[in-house]
């Protein structure tokens, strides 16, 4: 598939303003292990970048999103289920 040089920047524009809240995010995270809303935030970002990877037939970027999420869902369900913080 070919991707024009403005979808292309279009995407690269988007991908960093969700990695910049992902990554905040995860900064807060550090002291405020658990907090829902900022779970949401990182899974919602990791969502958008593999539907937003797999358009454009970025399959690699869309699959390395896809498997991250994978994980982080089974590390906070393991986490709930011994009541970690």
């Amino acid at each position: 598939m070919e991707v024009s040089q403005e979808l292309l920047a279009l995407f690269s524009s988007e991908a960093e303003e969700i990695l910049g809240r992902m990554e905040q995010s995860l900064v807060q995270l550090e002291s405020q292990p658990g907090d829902q809303e900022l779970l949401d935030t990182i899974f919602r970002g990791a969502h958008t970048l593999k539907g937003n990877s797999a358009a454009l037939g970025f399959d690699g970027a869309a699959e390395f999103c896809h498997d991250w999420r994978r994980c982080s869902t089974a590390c906070a369900r393991a986490r709930r289920r011994r009541r970690l913080p």
